[in-house]
């Protein structure tokens, strides 16, 4: 009979898998390392989800605010604007979101081409470049964006690193990437919670009862409900911060996550560990 593990090697690509069997780890447990990294990259998925969404509607609107009235090339918004709001590199990102509308048949409608422009564009309107000439900041502000962060973390400067921050954990785990040996990897989850809640505290509410991320992280040590009952009572190394805190006031455990022993891994694949 074929060993599984031969299979699965080449499903994954052994230089995929080579990755997680760095250290002198064998290869049945550089699979299951591979696996709890998979189900990390899963259960941060819906507070990236929800951030990525409501941060780009959020600024949507404010800037829409800011700049009604404006005239318009195309699209009905200052996305393109006519004088132009955005600076040549972010233009170019909107024409091309328009082009794909275009091969696809789709109206050039603002929703659309809100939903085609990247998480990565967003977050570059937090650059210093659009605050010179108060382009967008500090004027958003005053059209409620993140208006539940503290006033001292209302600022560009201090926003733009934490959404490079978080949007460089959200282009790793979507695309697959280890991110299991983040020693931040909590702190980094419960940033991006922050930030949720600075935007919008009612999906935050909404999204902490799913909130798989701190049993996963507890790895085959953790039982079903410690995270929950450790996030209700306030304690625990792995509890998100209050939307009313800032990054940084309350130190997480440093302490890399526990993976799973090889043991289940083998056992799923019928073989001795």
């Amino acid at each position: 009979m074929q060993d599984p593990l031969i299979e699965i090697r080449q499903a994954l690509s052994p230089e995929r898998l080579g990755a997680y069997a760095r250290g002198g780890r064998g290869e049945l447990d550089a699979l299951g390392l591979y696996i709890w990294n998979t189900l990390l990259c899963e259960a941060v998925y819906p507070v990236l989800h929800g951030l990525e969404v409501s941060l780009r509607n959020a600024l949507f609107d404010a800037a829409g605010a800011a700049y009604h009235g404006h005239g318009f090339a195309q699209v009905p918004c200052w996305l393109d604007a006519d004088p132009p709001v955005l600076l040549p590199g972010e233009r170019g990102k909107v024409e091309q979101a328009k082009r794909r509308l275009r091969e696809k048949g789709r109206p050039l409608e603002p929703g659309r081409v809100v939903a085609e422009l990247s998480f990565g564009f967003w977050t570059a309107l937090f650059d210093v470049r659009y605050e010179h000439g108060r382009v967008l900041w500090p004027r958003l502000f005053k059209h409620g964006l993140f208006a539940g962060a503290p006033r001292r973390l209302r600022s560009r400067h201090v926003l733009s690193p934490l959404l490079n921050r978080v949007r460089n954990l959200r282009n790793r785990a979507f695309h697959h990437e280890p991110i299991w040996h983040w020693r931040d990897l909590g702190e980094q989850h419960a940033l991006a919670r922050d930030l949720v809640g600075w935007l919008c505290p009612e999906l935050r509410g909404v999204l902490e009862p799913f909130d798989r991320f701190e049993r996963v992280a507890r790895g085959a040590r953790g039982r079903p409900g410690d995270a929950g009952a450790a996030h209700r009572r306030g304690d625990g190394a792995g509890r998100g911060r209050t939307a009313g805190d800032g990054p940084g006031e309350r130190r997480q455990s440093m302490r890399r996550p526990r993976r799973p022993p090889v043991s289940r891994t083998a056992g799923a694949l019928g073989v001795r560990s």
